[in-house]
């Protein structure tokens, strides 16, 4: 008999049970904007699923999973027949562990200010995560009727932009992306002494740090409203970032916008979507 992991087994809908991965749940359903449902899954690291939640994976028809992680490690194998896991291979090697110093320093960020460490740190990734990103986005162009998870290692951070990219380009209200974003709050409750453990066990800077380093693994309302803002302002908007920093055209914006909307919202949106059309 299996054994079933306590992650997301009891949680409500959007979160789906994938046992053995943390954080897992389809988009949070919009009042505005109608999405089809259960094509677009995220989470955390499914390293650690189970032999449960291949067969739950297989059973929601889930045969591609992409890789939101440009540090991830060399090697890495899930080994489920059927299932595409895409990534970006790191050309070079992973970058040195850093040090005491440097941990303590960035976690007292997130512990005096904690907005401005989360921004500094997001916009980083939306800089460099571009071809990463564009696996995800190709998919869904591509391939509309086969569902899809998308993680990282927690399924918060990385995940938590690209879904934020989706959302703003299929033109889904700020006050629902953000909804959508904090429930990863939710979503690593349970999981959050394991991590917490995993990342003491790096360095002892996670151990005398506990504030920071709890903040920094949240999902705090305010961190994605100043990153929509971002995106907005700083990138050129939704649609300028997808042309620039995945390379995808018009035409690619659009059948995404068109694979993913049901018929009644096809033609809404708000000022992220259709402005470049």
């Amino acid at each position: 008999m299996d054994q079933v992991t306590l992650s997301s087994a009891k949680l409500p809908p959007p979160f789906v049970h994938l046992d053995g991965i943390d954080n897992v749940r389809t988009i949070h359903k919009s009042s505005h904007v109608k999405i089809r449902p259960y094509i677009v899954f995220r989470g955390a690291d499914p390293i650690n699923i189970t032999a449960m939640g291949k067969r739950q994976l297989i059973g929601h028809r889930i045969t591609t999973i992409t890789d939101m992680r440009l540090d991830r490690p060399h090697g890495l194998v899930l080994n489920i027949e059927g299932v595409k896991w895409v990534y970006v291979e790191r050309e070079d090697d992973l970058p040195e562990e850093q040090t005491y110093a440097e941990i303590a320093e960035r976690l007292r960020g997130f512990e005096t200010v904690p907005l401005e460490a989360f921004i500094v740190a997001y916009a980083a990734i939306l800089q460099q995560s571009g071809n990463v990103f564009s696996n995800f986005f190709k998919h869904l162009r591509d391939r509309p009727n086969q569902p899809v998870l998308v993680h990282c290692s927690a399924g918060k951070d990385r995940t938590g932009l690209a879904i934020t990219l989706l959302l703003m380009l299929l033109g889904v209200p700020d006050e629902d992306i953000i909804k959508d974003y904090a429930l990863s709050n939710v979503g690593l409750e349970s999981a959050l002494p394991r991590m917490i453990a995993e990342f003491e066990a790096r360095n002892q800077a996670y151990i005398d740090h506990p504030k920071g380093l709890r903040i920094f693994l949240s999902a705090l309302p305010e961190t994605i409203t100043a990153i929509l803002r971002c995106v907005r302002d700083v990138f050129g908007g939704v649609e300028n970032y997808f042309k620039e920093h995945m390379k995808l055209n018009s035409a690619d914006l659009h059948k995404i916008r068109q694979n993913l909307l049901l018929p009644s919202s096809a033609n809404s949106g708000n000022r992220d979507s259709h402005n470049d059309l």
